[in-house]
């Protein structure tokens, strides 16, 4: 669990399941004590959009108590294309002040939507094999639609949980697979292809920092 909580549900909505996953630490270790998986009711989730917020809440309150969750403190996800962008980008090498100023032009190079109604963050990707004499810098950009953001944490609160954060699917598969597997694994250059039901996604980290991030919709299961 993040923030140093005790415990956590872990929760994810998908296209065609809602999982959840209770962790409580003990003795310093995390520890699953709730699992659960629902499909995701018709109609109320498209293309990791939230449709219909009173159903999905009432299908997640379901699930919490079919699966005995009992920890109302929650970290979510989000992903997919049509309102979420994830980018590992190139800029010259430059001050935080710098950077700031810099980030409002490349929202507006990268993101396909309204740079007046979206949630916006980026980290600088300190790299262990670049050189001193670089002339440029790699910066983490992640940009979320504003509504898609306010409709999740709307329904999320309605199934009678706290969000305490909103983690991005590519970073938390990342942190899952190869952070929790120690020095060893982050040392690696590692594939990571999340299928889901109607996208895929491929990430490749290195050295236990993103270095590719890519989603395409899967036409031929969409239509099935």
């Amino acid at each position: 669990p993040p923030m140093g909580l005790k415990a956590a549900v872990g929760l994810d909505i998908g296209n065609a399941t809602i999982k959840v996953a209770e962790v409580r630490v003990s003795g310093g270790h995390p520890q699953v004590t709730a699992l659960g998986v629902a499909p995701t009711p018709p109609e109320s989730f498209n293309q990791s959009s939230i449709v219909d917020p009173e159903a999905l809440a009432t299908a997640i309150k379901e699930l919490l108590v079919s699966s005995g969750v009992r920890e109302k403190r929650v970290v979510s996800s989000v992903g997919g294309q049509q309102s979420l962008v994830v980018r590992i980008i190139e800029v010259p090498k430059m001050t935080e002040k710098e950077l700031a100023e810099t980030m409002k032009w490349e929202v507006e190079r990268h993101v396909p939507f309204a740079s007046s109604e979206l949630q916006m963050d980026y980290q600088i990707i300190h790299r262990p094999d670049t050189p001193p004499e670089a002339q440029t810098m790699e910066v983490l950009l992640v940009v979320a639609q504003q509504e898609m953001i306010n409709t999740h944490v709307e329904t999320v609160g309605h199934s009678g949980l706290d969000p305490v954060a909103i983690d991005v699917e590519p970073l938390a598969a990342a942190r899952a697979l190869v952070d929790i597997h120690g020095p060893e694994r982050q040392e690696q250059t590692v594939g990571i292809v999340n299928v889901g039901a109607l996208f895929t996604d491929v990430s490749i980290v290195r050295h236990g920092l993103l270095l590719f991030q890519r989603g395409q919709r899967d036409a031929q299961r969409a239509r099935l």
